[in-house]
């Protein structure tokens, strides 16, 4: 009797099981919002337009945008280009905006050269309206070079600026680091950190080491290799020295509904910020303050003074405000103990977001947000340049 009842319980529960797979593979899964693991080469139909246009392009169709692949960086900027919508220029050199530059600095002119992310470059507003444009408004004795680039890694803006500062004849380095950089500067296949990308782009990375930061270079010379790789079905995750290779799905149900919702639910709580930032012993957050650290070097090799910019996303701003302080606090004490200036900018946009005010475009900063950085990162950037001297 007691065997039957038993029998019948687990009849039930399998059945129940069942029900509940069917459930969500033919409901949930469609409706889900965001792509599931186990992760592959491409994790949305953006990015299948993407590989598409790489390879209309290769095959002689005129280049879209301004992007272009980079063996070095894994992407940057293709010279004297503009944007299809005319709001986005990039110059001979290829840095954001119309405007050239002298290769010598100007008698009487302060020069600062900026690095760094989407937040940096500015995104989705047009060339008048970045901070560095607002910055030279405001103080016509200063040029504010803009050498960010969307999506970039901390470890990339430091890349570039390795590569470029020493021909920029700056006054000022300064680094602008989105907070969401803490993974980035961990990640070598833009979808495995970030499956809702637009682009399926390989980067370079920096392992942290007992000897320093040792650079892991992207693994392709060519756009047609990585193009070639991603439609060959090759497997990111097998990479050496991806953080974020793991799947989080269960040995054995990557095939089931059930096991990728539980692998999602696990993959995207893994990456919250929060989370990151509050473990400084982990090894994005050892990574991120080693790469500041690389741009502090930097500056000193070239003799000019570092300041890092710290950008939030709008969410940020209510955090900033939490009685026990922003989630990013653990940063800004290492940089503090490491003397390195910096400028928190949810301090000011906190400001004006709490009187109404419209700081932000889509996920980036408005014109009138980027005005607020331009004042901002002007009264921080004149104190810190009077103290050098």
């Amino acid at each position: 009797m007691i065997r039957r009842k038993l029998l019948l319980v687990a009849a039930l529960f399998l059945a129940g099981l069942v029900l509940l797979e069917g459930f969500a593979r033919f409901y949930v899964l469609p409706r889900y919002w965001r792509p599931l693991p186990p992760y592959g080469a491409v994790t949305n139909e953006r990015q299948r337009d993407w590989v598409e246009r790489q390879k209309a392009e290769l095959e002689g169709e005129a280049p879209r945008g301004v992007g272009r692949f980079d063996a070095r960086l894994g992407w940057a900027y293709r010279r004297s280009s503009r944007s299809p919508d005319g709001s986005t220029s990039i110059q001979s050199r290829g840095w954001r905006g119309p405007r050239e530059y002298a290769r010598s600095c100007p008698e009487g002119t302060l020069r600062v050269a900026t690095f760094g992310d989407s937040f940096t470059f500015c995104e989705e507003v047009s060339d008048g309206d970045t901070w560095q444009v607002q910055l030279e408004a405001l103080r016509p004795d200063w040029e504010v070079l803009n050498l960010g680039v969307g999506g970039y890694g901390t470890d990339q803006a430091l890349l570039r600026a390795r590569g470029e500062l020493a021909e920029l004849d700056a006054d000022v380095l300064v680094v602008g680091l989105l907070l969401e950089n803490i993974g980035r500067n961990v990640n070598r296949y833009r979808p495995l950190w970030y499956p809702n990308a637009d682009s399926a782009a390989a980067k370079p990375r920096f392992v942290l080491t007992e000897e320093g930061l040792v650079l892991v270079p992207q693994p392709f010379a060519t756009r047609a290799e990585l193009i070639e790789a991603i439609e060959g079905g090759f497997d990111p995750n097998a990479w050496e020295h991806e953080y974020w290779a793991r799947s989080w799905v269960p040995r054995g149900l990557g095939s089931l509904a059930l096991g990728r919702l539980w692998g999602a639910q696990r993959a995207y709580a893994a990456r919250e910020l929060p989370r990151l930032w509050s473990d400084p012993q982990g090894e994005p957050f050892r990574t991120t303050v080693a790469i500041l650290e690389a741009f502090a070097a930097l500056g000193v090799e070239n003799e000019v003074p570092t300041l890092v910019l710290l950008f939030p996303i709008a969410s940020d701003l209510s955090a900033g405000r939490k009685a026990d302080g922003p989630y990013w606090r653990t940063l800004t004490a290492a940089l503090g103990a490491a003397g390195q200036p910096y400028l928190d900018l949810a301090e000011p946009l906190a400001a004006l977001q709490s009187q109404g005010e419209a700081l932000y475009t889509g996920s980036h900063l408005s014109p009138r947000g980027n005005r607020i950085v331009a004042e901002a990162v002007g009264g921080k950037l004149a104190a810190l340049v009077q103290h050098e001297r």
